[in-house]
């Protein structure tokens, strides 16, 4: 049974060195042992602009004719020319964790720089960089403060910290939306209290919004020397309590609570 899987390639676009890795795989996959057949696989799963390049690289010979390591050697020096180890070296002490970056695609990322530069201990280096790139200060002092520090107990640390405060900013969320529908509530109340209209349509001449507040304020007197006069009647066994609850137009509204 043949294992079939997407290998095509186009220079400029896809990685040469996953293709020659999947097509590896493709070869295993199908117990494909043959020189010959495994070169014509590859060259018939590339595009026209690569088959053109590859072509330029083997000349004077044709593809067919060029062996399969040397189609692979010379082709990944064309599409990816051998950079210098301390350059190599020199993007991952420069590389830092960018905007929006987690903790997990910062240590990918360096991990993959460090691939070709030949560090003794990649681990350690990585975890070096991580510490100095990274851009939260919260988690930076909490790992400068642990002792015999790993590139595993970092991340383990660092994503702890991420998760904590990406689940603080969700909780806030909800509370800043409610926060904006109310101040959007006010404003448009404010907004329609202003209007010209509603103010020729509901607000009342001041001399009558004067005698109004006299009236009610009549009415809440009134209300509490009879609801008092009674408390006294009672020979002082209950306490009468007059609340005003508030003034709604032209009528009071109250509650009597009595205490025994």
């Amino acid at each position: 049974m043949e294992y079939r899987s997407q290998l095509d390639f186009k220079i400029g676009v896809d990685d040469w060195e996953q293709f020659i890795e999947r097509i590896d795989l493709y070869f295993m996959a199908n117990d494909i042992t043959n020189e010959a057949k495994k070169r014509a696989i590859l060259l018939t799963n590339v595009s026209a602009e690569t088959y053109a390049a590859i072509r330029k690289v083997c000349a004077p010979k044709k593809p067919a004719e060029t062996a399969l390591a040397d189609i692979v050697e010379k082709m990944t020096q064309y599409v990816k020319p051998k950079v210098s180890v301390q350059v190599l070296r020199d993007r991952v002490r420069q590389r830092v964790q960018l905007e929006n970056e987690t903790v997990g695609q910062y240590i990918a990322a360096l991990q993959e720089l460090s691939r070709d530069c030949k560090f003794d201990n990649v681990g350690e280096t990585v975890k070096d960089q991580f510490l100095n790139g990274i851009r939260d200060r919260n988690i930076k002092v909490a790992l400068f403060r642990e002792e015999n520090l790993t590139l595993a107990t970092a991340t383990t640390i660092a994503a702890a910290y991420e998760v904590a405060d990406r689940s603080v900013d969700e909780i806030k969320t909800p509370e800043r939306e409610e926060r904006k529908e109310a101040s959007e509530d006010s404003n448009e109340v404010n907004r329609l209290g202003s209007s010209k209209t509603y103010q020729q349509k509901y607000a009342k001449p001041r001399g009558r919004q004067r005698d109004e507040r006299k009236k009610d304020s009549s009415k809440i007197t009134a209300a509490t020397k009879t609801i008092t006069g009674r408390s006294l009647g009672a020979a002082g066994r209950k306490n009468i309590m007059l609340e005003t609850v508030g003034i709604k137009r032209e009528s009071v509204i109250t509650v009597v609570r009595e205490d025994i």
